[in-house]
């Protein structure tokens, strides 16, 4: 199965990222433990933030977020501030300080990536949870 996900008018091909598992045409969680999920998120993460397209977009927004998922429990922050941007993932995810932490499932953050989820619905529905200013979070989407 082919997964692609548009980031920035820019088509990255996921498969190699994770793919969403079928049983007995029900949906199951798109990560079969935290080491997997860690390991696909922290990846996925730092292709995008050096992407040379997307670098100077990252750096220009000049911020810093956590995601924060949970079903697995996994952290990812980025910090923006430094070129190309900081990456971490796991302990030294929540050890960083950051301008806005994000909270959803890790379901839910795999479909914001795949472009399948919006935020600001996902907002209002409740689906992911904001800690901080949100403008600071706005000035990530144009290089997301």
């Amino acid at each position: 199965m082919l997964v692609t996900l548009r980031v920035a008018e820019h088509i990255i091909n996921l498969t190699s990222f994770g793919e969403r598992a079928q049983v007995k045409g029900r949906g199951v969680g798109t990560f079969s433990s935290q080491r997997e999920a860690e390991e696909i998120l922290g990846d996925f993460m730092n292709h995008i933030a050096t992407d040379l397209e997307l670098l100077a977009k990252f750096v220009d927004a000049a911020t810093s977020f956590r995601a924060n998922y949970s079903d697995p429990d996994v952290v990812v922050s980025m910090i923006t501030t430094v070129d190309p941007p900081s990456i971490k993932v796991g302990d030294e995810a929540r050890a960083e300080q950051v301008a806005v932490d994000m909270f959803m499932s890790a379901d839910d953050g795999h479909r914001f990536w795949q472009g399948d989820l919006n935020i600001p619905m996902a907002m209002a529905r409740k689906k992911i949870k904001i800690e901080g200013p949100v403008g600071v979070l706005l000035k990530l989407l144009p290089a997301l």
